[in-house]
């Protein structure tokens, strides 16, 4: 669902995607006991996940890295620069599990998802920093990567050069 909050004029110019400079997208883990009121607007996993672990994965995606191994690639896309600049990857606990805020400017299609997957495989122990450092080394390599549900996923705000709407 989405909700006006207010319209303000703008420039003749202004067009809503190449004028962005960040977006931050909020991705709700629900862990632990399933809470009724985050059905379909979470991801539910059954494991506590240990924040410290998932601060360290969450480290490795800071920065600008080839994210081909964390995106989807489709047939008319095949060429295209996959290296995406991460400014911002913030875990904060909440009543039933995480909210993740994945802060950038710009994403390729489903790499929140498969980096919030690859944070909790490392918060349940399942993997590790260094497995998410190796797959952003090597975008040619075959592993999976595990990619969480879209139910969790939310744009949360987008910046225009002196503005942040949200």
């Amino acid at each position: 669902d989405i909700s006006v909050k207010s319209v303000e004029a703008a420039h003749d110019s202004f067009h809503a995607t190449r004028d962005t400079v960040s977006k931050t997208y909020l991705y709700k883990i629900n862990c632990g006991y399933e809470s009724p009121l985050l059905s379909g607007r979470a991801w539910f996993v059954k494991e506590n996940l240990n924040l410290g672990l998932m601060l360290e994965a969450a480290d490795v995606f800071i920065g600008r890295h080839d994210f081909s191994r964390f995106s989807k690639i489709d047939k008319e896309r095949r060429g295209m620069d996959r290296s995406r600049t991460i400014s911002g990857l913030k875990i904060c606990p909440a009543s039933a599990g995480f909210d993740i805020f994945a802060e950038g400017g710009g994403f390729l299609r489903h790499m929140v998802r498969r980096m919030v997957g690859s944070i909790v495989l490392c918060g349940a122990g399942k993997s590790g920093a260094k497995e998410i450092a190796d797959m952003l080394e090597s975008a040619a390599g075959t592993g999976k990567v595990l990619q969480a549900p879209s139910c969790g996923l939310f744009l949360h705000s987008v910046r225009y050069k002196h503005k942040i709407y949200c």
